[in-house]
């Protein structure tokens, strides 16, 4: 399987490649459910729960899958050559992430092998079962928006193709993260943040009756309400506030009521369509890799 080079992934999530897909029909309601899937539901293993409240933690576990699912396995060498040119480019910090991988049951060492050159390690049971659960609440978000999507979940249940999907998904954000630099104001001040998605959603779904999504009319918050809905301190709550208002995503100038922004609306389009190119081009790849009929995934 070829590996993603840094032009192509530019390419992927290109202004041009954004701007087409934020004309396609259906694009408002997928961000709707993109919305409502950021949030815990009622059921969700701890584990499943975390990978929705912490950035840091999602992507560990696609690329702990990843890098299990490639030839030559999951090593240190291999995941700090997969860090490079990124913010956690230092074997220092590869190490880190692998003992913190080990410590929230995402990998385990794997059983010594005739080589002991370097230490393999392989992922937990509990690991690929709540990233199914992942790909399949991602992906059927914008399933309806692109045909290859559409394949990729309704074959997501073959352990080969959700392997071989996630090996190329994973490879893409590794080389994503290397070239992706916003502009201006994203997203990416409630993504960073821990639980922040999970309040933006929680404000996203509290516009007045009869209003639409995202609310176009003044919209009612409760402090205290969001912290124990988003399992956050009341101080975090008010910093993500503050951090929105100042990004220019909140007018909140009114106690006890949000008023969001075209910018906020332009972000979300941006974020929902960027989701589906990208997911789109990991399927077509992924696709033709399981047409060739590899031997193994």
């Amino acid at each position: 399987m070829r590996n993603w080079t840094l032009a192509e992934a530019a390419e992927v999530i290109s202004d041009e490649q954004i701007s087409a897909a934020r004309r396609l029909p259906g694009l408002v309601e997928a961000g709707r459910r993109s919305a409502a899937s950021w949030l815990p539901r009622p059921g969700d293993t701890k584990m499943v729960a975390a990978t929705l409240r912490d950035l840091g933690r999602m992507v560990s576990g696609v690329w702990a899958i990843y890098l299990d699912a490639s030839p030559g396995g999951l090593t240190l060498a291999r995941l700090a050559k997969l860090l490079e040119g990124t913010r956690l480019s230092s074997p220092g910090r590869a190490r880190a992430l692998l003992i913190y991988m080990q410590f929230l049951g995402y990998v385990q060492p794997a059983r010594r092998e005739a080589d002991r050159r370097e230490r393999h390690y392989t992922i937990t049971p509990a690991l690929f079962e709540a990233f199914h659960e992942r790909y399949r609440r991602d992906l059927a978000t914008v399933a309806d928006l692109d045909p290859l999507i559409a394949e990729i979940l309704r074959r997501i249940e073959e352990p080969g193709v959700f392997r071989a999907f996630v090996r190329v998904h994973g490879d893409f954000l590794a080389a994503g993260f290397k070239t992706w630099r916003p502009e201006g104001p994203s997203l990416d001040i409630f993504s960073e943040r821990f639980s922040g998605m999970v309040v933006l959603s929680l404000i996203l779904f509290s516009g007045v009756e009869r209003d639409s999504f995202p609310p176009r009319q003044p919209a009612p918050i409760n402090v205290a309400r969001l912290s124990r809905d988003a399992g956050i301190s009341r101080a975090q709550v008010r910093q993500l506030l503050k951090a929105g208002e100042k990004a220019g995503f909140f007018d909140l100038r009114t106690e006890g009521v949000v008023v969001l922004t075209q910018q906020l609306y332009d972000n979300l389009e941006i974020l929902t369509a960027g989701v589906m190119v990208i997911f789109r081009e990991c399927a077509r790849r992924t696709l033709a890799y399981l047409a060739e009929g590899p031997e193994e995934v």
